[in-house]
Order: structure tokens, then sequence, then C-alpha cells
């Protein structure tokens, strides 16, 4: 479930969205209503890491996965590999094409202009948006649509997690207005651009991966020159996995999360 969620950019991973089977004791994620990376675009504090996997997590399987390098990675790099298998790919991206025609509303509210002054003061602020959107039938969100569309693309066709995450964080610029934004953002896109440099340069890649390579400058965007940067950003399923088990444990990173992510 953690790399299908990461692939799906879904967020708010606290653990009340977390069911425990008395089963067999398998964990079963619920509620997905921060999908497509809006933890990352639309949210106050930015979710830096792709998936929960604390230091409790870490423990408990230790007997079978010392330093996150046997049963867990090995899990994730066979989900990886088969989500990427060309078959696979396509099946998954044509799927997701059903969003650019019934598209989200966070993504309409994020990049239209005519939403710049709404903000979430009460209760019945979303009434206020749903109602501006009914009067305004044409209005659309096809960048916000292609975007987050390209962000799953890339995920898929084994691009960085770091230079993806990066980014990410740079959409923040369009979603400034977003609904969820109650209060000043924080930090500042910069700021977690620094600290993204900074995770690069701590990590050493083990797969023989050039760090030289891994830009945290690039956009989303379908332009050909991005289009051309992105494909050198291209990696091994295992250089992708081990560099999200290492975004989801930094310290560094961890520290910056919302505090409602904390292990209760």
């Amino acid at each position: 479930t953690s790399i299908s969620s990461y692939i799906l950019g879904i967020g708010d991973r606290h653990l009340e969205n977390f069911l425990l089977s008395k089963n067999d004791a398998s964990l079963i994620p619920i509620d997905f209503g921060y999908s497509f990376g809006i933890g990352v675009t639309m949210l106050q504090y930015p979710e830096l890491i792709p998936f929960r996997f604390t230091r409790q997590f870490s423990n408990l399987l230790q007997p079978l996965d010392h330093h996150n390098k046997g049963f867990f990675s090995h899990t994730m790099i066979r989900c990886m590999a088969a989500l990427r298998a060309q078959e696979n790919k396509e099946m998954l991206m044509n799927t997701m094409q059903v969003f650019m025609n019934e598209k989200l509303i966070d993504w309409d509210v994020s990049h239209d202009s005519q939403f710049n002054t709404i903000r979430v003061k009460d209760d019945t602020s979303l009434k206020t948006e749903l109602e501006l959107r009914n009067q305004n039938p044409t209005s659309t969100s096809t960048t916000a649509a292609d975007e987050r569309i390209n962000v799953a693309a890339l995920k898929l066709n084994g691009a960085h997690p770091v230079s993806i995450l990066s980014a990410e964080v740079k959409l923040r610029d369009h979603c400034k207005n977003a609904i969820y934004f109650r209060y000043p953002i924080s930090p500042n896109i910069q700021d977690v651009i620094d600290v993204l440099d900074r995770f690069l340069l701590r990590h050493n890649d083990n797969h023989g991966n050039s760090k030289n390579k891994i830009r945290t400058d690039l956009h989303i965007s379908n332009r050909e020159e991005q289009a051309n940067l992105w494909k050198e950003q291209v990696v091994s399923v295992p250089e992708q996995v081990h560099a999200l088990i290492s975004l989801a444990t930094d310290p560094a990173i961890l520290l910056r999360q919302y505090y409602g992510l904390r292990t209760q």
C-alpha cells in the first residue's frame, strides 16, 4: 500500500487513517481525501514524506528487515517494478485520465483566479465555493489536472523522488489561495528546496546512482525542454525505492512535518 499511496499522492497518513486487522495484523489505509499530492501543494505544512514509515514500523520489521534492506524494501521493489511495467503503467495512466474530465474541486479552486479572495473563515465557505463554481460552469482547471497527472506519470516512469517532490513543492505558488490555506503557509518554498538539497548531500546512494544528476530545480510542465530534463532524472526501481525509504525515515524531513502526524 505504501507504493500505491506514493504513486497516487495519498497524504494525511496520521494513525487514525489506518485500520488494523485483528485476523492477520495487516494495516488497511482509509480516508483518501488528500490525494494526487494535495498534502504537498495545498496544506500549510507540506507533507514531505512519501508514506508513513516511522521508527515504530521499522522496529516492528527488524527481525525480517534489518536496516530496511530486507522484507520491506524487497516487497516495495517488486510492487514498484510491477507498476512501472509498460502494460500496467498504461492501464493506470488511462484510468487516471478520468480526472482530466471530472476534476476535483480542489484543483479548480487552486488555479482559478476568480476564487482568489475566498478563504476558509466559517462552515459556509465550502458552500460558497460550490455556488461560485456552479455560477461559472465554463471555469476550468486543465493546468491543475495536467500537473497532477504528470506527477503520477513521472513517478511511474521512475523519476527520482526528490526531483519530483521539489517540483511539487513549487506548485504551492499556484495554491496560495486554496480553501485549505487557513493560515500563512510555512515554511516557504525555498526553505523546503534547501532541505531537499541537504538531503541529497546526506544520503549516499548504495545503488550506483550519481547524485550529480539529481536536480531540485525542475518544474512540472509539458514543455519539451522540461520533458528532456526529466528523462535524465529516471533511476532504477531499487534506486527509486531506496530514495523513498530514505525520505520517509530521514530525521530532518520528519522534523518538518505537521505535528498531527506524530506517533500518538
